[in-house]
């Protein structure tokens, strides 16, 4: 397991939730919660994917991404991403 890292949800713009994870943000692969891929998967066919169990422990990682990371500042207490 990934008990080292540290992780949050942040919501979208769009009412979702995103995860962020080493600077990096991934979608929720459909309803289940377990599944999350970077979010460039689409627009930069990226690989990076990420798998918790039932508890939110982190049970698989694939950590290479294409690409950077996104930036992002906080504005009354939301992640906003810079463009």
């Amino acid at each position: 397991m990934f008990t080292d890292l540290d992780f949050k949800f942040i919501p979208s713009g769009r009412g979702k939730h995103l995860l962020l994870i080493e600077d990096h943000t991934f979608n929720q692969v459909k309803k289940d919660f377990r599944y999350w891929n970077c979010s460039k998967r689409t627009t930069a066919g990226c690989k990076a994917k990420i798998k918790f169990d039932n508890h939110n422990n982190i049970i698989s990682y694939f950590r290479e991404h294409n690409h950077s990371a996104p930036k992002f500042f906080i504005h009354n207490g939301r992640y906003v991403k810079l463009r």
